[in-house]
């Protein structure tokens, strides 16, 4: 069904394909299915964010498309195949996704601590874990690569 969805795609059938992907997402969150997905590469990433804006399973479309590897501005881009080295983002736990957007949206550690009731030193673990989970070392590439992943909320 997967490939099926790829060659509407391809065909420039985009409602055909997400129907498929639709299907295909249904049937393999049961079983818990990511590395068929991940293994066709970006050309299936661009149709699960579409599936991700459609609302489409949109926790296990979020869970499939964090797995998906993200090429950051340094990294080299094989030109062949399009994709970067492999490196897969852990799945974010609601509270890291909660102290993600609160950093995107400007919020000092302090505020977000405020904000969420919990301590300044709670908000730094939830911090490293991001940025481990992310493969990153700064507030700015954490939220650039959850913006690449579809990981944080549209304002």
């Amino acid at each position: 069904m997967i490939l099926q969805a790829l060659v509407f795609d391809k065909k420039k059938e985009q409602e055909n394909a997400l129907a498929v992907l639709e299907h295909a997402i249904e049937l393999a969150e049961v079983g818990g299915y990511v590395r068929i997905f991940v293994d066709e590469g970006p050309r299936l990433a661009r149709l699960l964010y579409e599936a991700a804006n459609r609302k489409i399973a949109p926790t296990y479309t979020q869970r499939l498309l964090a797995a998906f590897p993200i090429p950051e501005d340094n990294e080299k881009v094989d030109r062949k195949s399009g994709q970067a080295p492999p490196e897969f983002v852990e799945q974010l736990s609601e509270r890291e996704l909660e102290v993600l957007q609160l950093i995107a949206d400007g919020l000092s550690r302090r505020e977000i601590a405020t904000r969420l009731i919990i301590s300044s030193e709670t908000v730094k673990t939830h911090v490293r874990n991001l940025y481990s989970k992310l493969g990153v070392h700064n507030q700015l590439q954490a939220v650039r690569k959850a913006q690449g992943l579809g990981l944080l909320e549209k304002k």
